[in-house]
């Protein structure tokens, strides 16, 4: 088995449900990614999130920079928390390495959170 295969098949749920109460708290934290980017006044339409858990840091990008969001993860867990949380960004239950439901470049900001 490679390791994404091992990793998906358990340990990213597992992953999920020991850090799940974590990732809740730090939705209050500053977003210093959207600090960095409002500052060289670069203004994203669309992003994309690799390894993004829930959702819970998309959100904050999706509120701090009013863009459509999109977020991958391995955890179906995670995916499935964060739609009920937060159903104003879309989040897919997917690999970083098989982003073929997308389009050539529809993002113009990828951020790396789980990787």
């Amino acid at each position: 088995m490679k390791q994404q295969e091992i990793y998906s098949s358990s340990e990213a749920n597992n992953w999920f449900a020991r850090n799940k109460e974590a990732l809740l708290e730090r939705q209050a934290n500053n977003n210093q990614v959207a600090k960095i980017l409002k500052s060289y006044d670069f203004q994203p339409t669309c992003i994309l999130d690799l390894g993004c858990s829930n959702g819970y840091f998309l959100h904050q990008l999706k509120s701090e920079l009013n863009c459509d969001a999109y977020g991958v993860d391995l955890s179906e867990d995670a995916i499935s928390d964060g739609k009920k949380r937060y159903p104003e960004v879309n989040l897919f239950h997917k690999s970083a390495s098989d982003l073929s439901l997308f389009e050539d470049e529809k993002f113009d900001f990828v951020n790396v959170s789980g990787l």
